[in-house]
């Protein structure tokens, strides 16, 4: 397959380690970000004992982005709608947009599409990012691990198909789900996420910069909580026809497999990437953007199943005055 071009939306840590991960398979990319005052951006990526250094154009001229073979957002929630409103005008048939992670996002997307008369864009969506990564203080992205498999869809099976064959060379870890649905199920930050904060709310609150989520917010019995909602989750799949992965299997496919059998457990491992993760409170994006994008809709399909789900909408009773 030609290489092919890129346009990546924002300058998001993400965004950035995204970049990087088409340009060092042989994309040509550049950044389009609001009020973007440099015509160059470097990137530095570090991983293990590799040290590589990127520039990609930047601009803020939207109209760039019809020089794209693809364009590829982490933008989430109404700031991903409004982007995607701000784009229909330069887009183009032939044309993909690929957004990540997953939080029912597709159809919305897709609507705006049609409603800007450009219906053959092809929408497609990742349950998450390829990467594991964090900034370190002089901007240099470290790369933590690299996932070993992660699911891609589009609004329907051939959307999926094509998308996954544009995109299978520079993001080899892309496997095909069955439809975007099943990509934000797929989504496990609606278990790694809420819960613990929920169940730790007075000391999340004394110090929310210092308290690490997943160290000081998961003991045994709240795994074993997490564990629990998310057989409401896989029961919701399992009643739409998915094939869906525990929570326990995507967290080894992502980042090492060994012989965990809980979350608490396998966080507690030299695979999970996980020990320094802190700073996300009541009002982060664990709360705000999780609860309602993926929660909600989850218990929603469970509702129109008649699936029981008491975690997700204990979660949801518990978040609703801080939303």
């Amino acid at each position: 397959m030609k290489d092919i071009t890129v346009a990546i939306i924002g300058t998001s840590l993400f965004s950035k380690a995204i970049a990087a991960e088409f340009a060092q398979h042989g994309a040509t990319v550049g950044l389009v970000v609001e009020g973007c005052e440099r015509p160059m951006v470097e990137v530095i990526v570090e991983e293990q004992d590799r040290r590589q250094s990127h520039k990609f154009l930047c601009t803020s001229d939207w109209s760039w982005i019809q020089e794209a073979t693809c364009v590829v957002t982490s933008l989430i929630g109404e700031e991903l709608l409004s982007a995607c409103r701000r784009m229909a005008p330069f887009m183009h048939d032939g044309q993909m947009l690929a957004v990540f992670p997953g939080y029912f996002m597709v159809e919305p997307i897709t609507q705006i599409f049609r409603d800007a008369g450009k219906p053959s864009v092809l929408v497609c969506e990742l349950t998450s990012s390829p990467v594991v990564c964090d900034a370190q203080g002089d901007g240099t992205i470290h790369i933590h691990k690299r996932k070993n498999k992660l699911k891609i869809a589009g609004i329907d099976a051939d959307a999926g198909q094509r998308a996954l064959n544009c995109l299978k060379d520079y993001l080899p870890m892309l496997a095909l789900a069955k439809n975007a649905v099943e990509t934000s199920l797929e989504n496990i930050n609606t278990i790694l996420h809420p819960l613990p904060l929920l169940m730790n709310l007075a000391t999340v609150e004394r110090a929310p910069q210092r308290f690490r989520h997943f160290i000081d917010g998961i003991d045994q019995n709240i795994s074993r909580l997490m564990h629990l909602m998310d057989e409401e989750r896989l029961a919701v799949g399992a009643a739409l026809g998915l094939t869906l992965d525990p929570v326990l299997s995507h967290l080894k496919s992502y980042y090492g497999d060994n012989d965990a059998r809980t979350i608490y457990e396998y966080i507690h491992t030299p695979e999970c990437p996980y020990d320094d993760i802190r700073g996300f409170g009541l009002a982060s994006r664990y709360m705000t953007l999780d609860v309602p994008g993926l929660i909600v809709p989850t218990a929603k399909l469970a509702r129109s199943l008649n699936i029981p789900t008491p975690l997700h909408d204990a979660c949801i009773a518990l978040a609703s005055p801080f939303l």
